[in-house]
């Protein structure tokens, strides 16, 4: 296999590769859409934020075991909500 082929299979391989995350991003951010406004803000903050669970608790007017409690359920309906979706492996 000549050099040009491999670097463009590579190239190929990498735009299949950006198509795949774009796509389960788009899953993620409809998933989220699809939450409760708690659980949605409280999402947003901890993870797209990148807010403490005591500094999101401090934005909603919550305390830290309701956030924690709200990541949970989150996680818990975002999972079920890709799975559903059939977007592969939802962690």
């Amino acid at each position: 296999m000549a050099t040009d082929e491999i670097l463009e299979l590579a190239d190929t391989e990498r735009i299949e590769e950006d198509y795949i995350a774009d796509e389960s991003r788009r899953a993620l951010h409809r998933a989220i859409g699809k939450l409760g406004e708690d659980s949605r803000a409280a999402v947003y903050l901890v993870f797209f934020e990148e807010l403490s669970y005591e500094d999101a608790a401090r934005v909603l007017g919550k305390n830290k075991k309701q956030i924690d409690n709200l990541i949970y359920r989150a996680k818990t309906a975002l999972k079920k909500i890709l799975t559903e979706e059939g977007c592969g492996d939802a962690k």
